[in-house]
């Protein structure tokens, strides 16, 4: 048996685009317009065991943030959390 490699397959043009757009990592500003978020303090208590809550990434504003910065807005992001 004679191995040859992968063979070519056809792709569906959605994926053929999707691989031309940029990486996150490439965006850079095209605007003027500043943003800054706030991620405010919270009266809720951290339960024993879930410390780690206070040090991970607060969803709802990192993905806002990361979807104007990918817009090519500049983008501040405030965390006001107790650490």
């Amino acid at each position: 048996m004679k191995l040859t490699g992968p063979r070519p397959t056809l792709t569906d043009p959605l994926v053929e685009r999707l691989k031309k757009l940029p990486l996150p990592t490439d965006a850079r500003p095209t605007s003027s317009i500043r943003f800054g978020l706030i991620v405010p303090s919270s009266p809720f208590v951290m339960p024993r065991g879930w410390e780690w809550a206070n040090y991970a990434p607060f969803e709802g504003p990192a993905m806002i943030s990361g979807l104007l910065k990918g817009l090519g807005y500049n983008v501040s992001l405030f965390d006001l959390r107790e650490n």
